[in-house]
């Protein structure tokens, strides 16, 4: 693995180097291979219609080792929340394929699909090898120990196999006491929230883990994300997590949802519940990080103190300022789509904004963080973790957004930097890439809770 670039370009600690993160060129970027399987799809989904599975499941197989330039990793024929169920069961696919393979010799079918199929999952195998080594090496340059005392509690079964099925539980393993999960809501609120704490821990002066959760600003819930098992280590730990719903109909709802559950944690009902409103980490995955994000803005100008923040593949910068997604290849009048347009913006503008541009300024989370804003300058310790290869949320708004918060502390004291914050790329992990349990998603979860031990 690369070794971190700790003060030097980007100004903060980038634990891991992604091996070749392709830059957006039209509709469908680079490298090649990326559009070339991203076609197969679409000729292996009509041979689907003859009853043939071999091309279409061989183009997946080869998009597990590229990044379909985002955000068309959410959209057919290849999408990320598919590739992430291939990924961590490449040997069973292999096995598989070499079956089909031999008794497409005997039977007469097309087996040459699925013997690519089998060299592609191979590979993966291959790659997966030493993820999760990797993965706990680059929490080790950001500072945390390599091996940390005590074992992570028990997941339940059920949620092994998607995240989302921890909206079925109220209390959870949390080692030598049970996690329970409580349904409340704040005091003249109509928004609720999920409070996660273990059993015979005192009420008073615990450290609160405040969670968004993401789903494209309009899908998932406080217990319908991957993220519940870093909310349940947490508990386990002494921990208050506090996991926010919020209204999806119309922005900026989901922001003032988010923000009003902010504010409850400054109140005395919030205090009695445990939470220690000086030792607050707010944190977000995806649409949620980008929500999260504004809060910690409106946060700022409250006087709400925040101690530190960690974000997952967050979508921080919505309206493609940086230049990172695929465009419209041409204009479509009934989709409202121009050519030339980031089909992330448009599906914002579009779809969460609906089509009103003047709320444009309450979405825009970058454009707050030049050089010389406060905030920017104040902005409290931020681990961010992205997958290598994620194709619906570009790794460059991680970089990006880490770089300008860099570059304010450089312009309020040209001799420091922010080595506070640091940046973990996860090698070959996708979009959503920890929705499934897998070593890497385990080892994740396990480096940011010791970096949020460290650092609150």
């Amino acid at each position: 693995m690369t070794e971190p670039l700790v003060n030097g370009d980007y100004g903060y600690r980038q634990a891991s180097v992604p091996a070749a993160v392709p830059r957006k060129i039209g509709f469908l970027g680079e490298p090649y291979l990326a559009a070339a399987s991203w076609c197969l799809a679409w000729y292996g989904i009509v041979r689907l219609w003859y009853g043939q599975l071999g091309p279409y499941v061989f183009a997946v197989s080869l998009a597990m080792h590229v990044r379909i330039c985002p955000p068309m990793g959410q959209v057919p024929p290849i999408m990320d929340p598919m590739v992430i169920f291939i990924w961590p069961w490449c040997l069973g696919m292999c096995l598989l394929s070499c079956a089909i393979v031999g008794m497409g010799f005997i039977y007469g079918w097309e087996w040459w699909w699925w013997m690519g199929t089998a060299f592609a999952c191979m590979l993966a195998l291959m790659r997966r090898r030493d993820v999760e080594t990797k993965v706990k090496d680059a929490f080790a340059r950001l500072g945390r120990p390599r091996d940390l005392p005590g074992v992570l509690p028990r997941r339940p079964l059920l949620t092994t196999l998607h995240g989302y099925t921890y909206v079925c539980f109220r209390e959870v393993c949390g080692g030598d006491a049970p996690v329970c999960i409580e349904r409340f809501t704040p005091s003249g609120s109509a928004i609720h929230v999920d409070i996660w704490r273990k059993n015979g821990v005192a009420r008073e002066k615990l450290p609160v883990f405040f969670f968004a959760h993401g789903g494209g600003w309009k899908g998932g819930g406080a217990r319908m994300n991957p993220h519940c098992a870093l909310m349940q280590i947490l508990a386990s730990r002494g921990w208050m997590v506090v996991s926010a719903e919020y209204r999806m109909r119309r922005w900026p709802q989901q922001l003032d949802d988010v923000v009003a559950a902010l504010r409850w944690l400054q109140s005395d009902e919030a205090a009695e519940h445990g939470a220690d409103r000086d030792r607050i980490t707010v944190s977000g995955a995806s649409a949620g990080g980008h929500i999260i994000s504004l809060a910690m803005l409106k946060a700022h100008t409250e006087g709400i103190k925040i101690s530190s923040m960690v974000l997952f593949y967050p979508a921080l910068d919505p309206g493609d300022l940086s230049v990172s997604t695929a465009r419209w290849p041409l204009s479509i009048p009934f989709l409202r789509a121009q050519r030339d347009q980031s089909m992330l913006h448009w599906f914002f503008e579009l779809v969460v904004l609906g089509s009103d541009q003047t709320l444009w300024p309450s979405a825009t989370v970058l454009t707050e963080l030049h050089p010389d804003s406060p905030v920017a300058r104040e902005w409290p310790p931020t681990l961010v973790i992205h997958g290598e290869l994620d194709s619906v949320v570009p790794v460059e708004h991680s970089q990006n957004f880490l770089s300008m918060l860099a570059a304010a502390q450089r312009q309020a004291d040209s001799q420091l930097v922010r080595t506070c914050d640091g940046l973990v790329l996860v090698p070959g992990a996708r979009h959503t890439f920890d929705i499934v349990s897998c070593k890497e998603a385990a080892a994740t979860f396990e480096g940011a809770a010791a970096w949020l031990q460290m650092t609150v």
